[in-house]
């Protein structure tokens, strides 16, 4: 009896539910993981600083292009201290932590695990955030 009653919770619980995974899976990108271009930015780097001890990679960075600033700075913002994760040339995503760097207006701060990204000085990149800009 017990266990007819739990099948006939899940049955009701897959019927109603489905719609609404079918709804919600027709409005999700093709690629789990992607975050819409609202939230990805082509950025260049101003400094890159290497650490042995700890073992980092700290990259200051801005906008690759000026019409870009306003809205960088919006997502720096809200994303400061959080994750997020960039991809140089075409490669692979790489987890970081962006920060905002309150003095430098528009400016963000990288804090990389040493050897994951190759980031020197003038280099571009394209860094997708956790959080979109609050609205």
């Amino acid at each position: 009896m017990y266990l007819k009653a739990c099948l006939a919770v899940c049955v009701c619980v897959v019927v109603f539910a489905a719609p609404s995974l079918a709804a919600t899976a027709s409005q999700a990108s093709p690629h789990p993981n992607a975050a819409s271009e609202t939230e990805v930015m082509a950025c260049r780097v101003l400094e890159a600083h290497a650490s042995t001890s700890p073992a980092a990679l700290v990259v200051i960075f801005h906008q690759q292009e000026k019409k870009d600033q306003p809205r960088l700075s919006a997502l720096v913002k809200a994303n400061s201290g959080s994750d997020a994760a960039i991809q140089v040339s075409s490669g692979a995503w790489i987890k970081t932590t962006v920060f905002r760097l309150r003095t430098c207006f528009g400016r963000g701060m990288l804090i990389l695990p040493l050897g994951e990204a190759e980031l020197k000085d003038g280099a571009t990149f394209r860094i997708r955030f956790s959080k979109p800009v609050p609205k």
